[in-house]
Order: C-alpha cells, then sequence, then structure tokens
C-alpha cells in the first residue's frame, strides 16, 4: 500500500488463500476490500465459495473478516441459482455509509446486504429471495454497482430488472431506498440505458454534484456523464475497462 502524499510504501500480509476480488473503499483509516476463497460450505444442494469483506487497519495492519458463509446458510438461496453442484454469491460492489456501515452488492444472489460496522450483524438483505422487507415495485436484477447517496439510499448500475431471461441485457440505472422502520424498499428512480450501451457484463454508477457518472463495458469501455434525466454532456469511449471510482476534487 502506498500512501499517495508521503509514497511510503507499506506491505500488509493477507492469509495467501484470500484473493482480492472487484472492488474496495478506503474509509480512512480503514482499507475494506472484497475477496473470494477456494473454500467450500455445502449448504442445501450447492457447495458454495467462500466470499465477503477485508476489513484492514492502515495504521496497525490489523485485519477484521466477514465470510458470507457465517450468515449464508441462515437464508435459502433462490432457485435457480448456480451452476451445477458449484454456486457463488458473486460479491462484486462494496460502499460504506457515513456511520461506517457496509452495503454489499451480490449479483447472483441479485441481492443487496446492509453489514455492521464491526462486521458481526446483518441488518437487512433486500433483493430477490428476500422476505425480511417487503419489496414495493419492481425488483433488480443482476446489478453491478452500489453508490451510496445517504444511509439506506443508493444508485445501482442494474442489468435486469425484470427477471425475464430475454431482458437480462435491459441496463438501467436505479435509484433503492430502504425503509427498515416501516419494513419496506423501493426503487424511486428509473433511468433507462439505450441498447448500444446495455450489457450483463460491467458497469458502474457514482452521484457527483447532481450528476451521475456511468461506466459500462459493451464490446469497449464507456464512460458518461449524466444529468438525473438521462441528458448526455460528456461520452468518453475507451478499448478495454471495468469499472470506475470517481473521486471529487478539493478546492
Amino acid at each position: 500500500i502506498k500512501n499517495l502524499k508521503t509514497l511510503r510504501k507499506r506491505k500488509i500480509k493477507l492469509d495467501s488463500t484470500l484473493r482480492i476480488h472487484h472492488d474496495l473503499v478506503l474509509h480512512y483509516p480503514y482499507l475494506s476490500v472484497l475477496f473470494t476463497k477456494k473454500r467450500y460450505k455445502k449448504i442445501e444442494s450447492y457447495q458454495v465459495i467462500d466470499e465477503g469483506i477485508i476489513k484492514l487497519d492502515l495504521r496497525s495492519g490489523i485485519q477484521h473478516i466477514w465470510s458470507i458463509l457465517d450468515f449464508l446458510p441462515n437464508y435459502s438461496i433462490p432457485s435457480g441459482s448456480g451452476n451445477g453442484k458449484y454456486f457463488t454469491a458473486h460479491s462484486n460492489s462494496i460502499d460504506v455509509d457515513e456511520f461506517q456501515n457496509y452495503y454489499i452488492s451480490f449479483r447472483d444472489l441479485s441481492q443487496i446486504w446492509k453489514v455492521s460496522e464491526n462486521l458481526d450483524k446483518v441488518y437487512y438483505r433486500i433483493g430477490i429471495g428476500t422476505s425480511e422487507l417487503k419489496k414495493k415495485g419492481e425488483y433488480f436484477r443482476g446489478q453491478h454497482s452500489i453508490d451510496i447517496t445517504k444511509p439506506n439510499a443508493f444508485y445501482l448500475y442494474d442489468n435486469g430488472a425484470t427477471g425475464k431471461e430475454k431482458e437480462l441485457f435491459n441496463s438501467r440505472i436505479v435509484k433503492v431506498t430502504v425503509d427498515s422502520a416501516m419494513g419496506y424498499y423501493k426503487i424511486s428512480e428509473v433511468l433507462q440505458l439505450p441498447d448500444s450501451l446495455s450489457t450483463i457484463r460491467m458497469g458502474s454508477v457514482k452521484e457527483l454534484d447532481e450528476r451521475l457518472v456511468i461506466s459500462v463495458f459493451n464490446k469497449v469501455f464507456n464512460i458518461l456523464e449524466i444529468d438525473t434525466l438521462g441528458v448526455i454532456s460528456n461520452h468518453l469511449v475507451n478499448g478495454d475497462g471495468h469499472a470506475i471510482k470517481v473521486l471529487p476534487v478539493k478546492n
């Protein structure tokens, strides 16, 4: 890990069986990353691969680990999930709210989980196959990004909200709000992307100064700056890429 101000490097040794996977978030003094590990647990009819969060204290190097395998046995896996006898939840995005709670996107589950700051509690799960909170409106499905706007409100890059297989390339940007006290969640905003930008593979969304920055891989890597009505102000095209993290510019 390199400090971008001092350029000093510091080595933090991880378990050699852990592989950093997809996404990370810096919430100083912590750096939290998603991981996957070739460790399986039998749940229902599947061998489920281990995935979760590594929370690194950048001052001491102490690591705390949250594993989905510790919580998934309490819930049923949506029918039709997995590939043969193996199953991966496919964690692909992570964000932290102002109270340091975690929000994790699991694409293959089509679920968002909210996890406590201390990684010892799941506050709620929303999405397909969950029953703790009622759904108002449509499902999201195959999402590839989560960006918190305020606690319990976030944008998702959604890859197929209807759940119909033939419409899985129907990509959208949706805003989800959760009212756990009232026991429901809902999609409050929808921005449909054109077919030329729809993808099931890779996309991200970030709100910045009342506009959205979107990245999407569909044959080539696209970065767009749009308003919440979908009007494009900038569109960059690159040959390859995956997703982006947008940093605010300090004056």
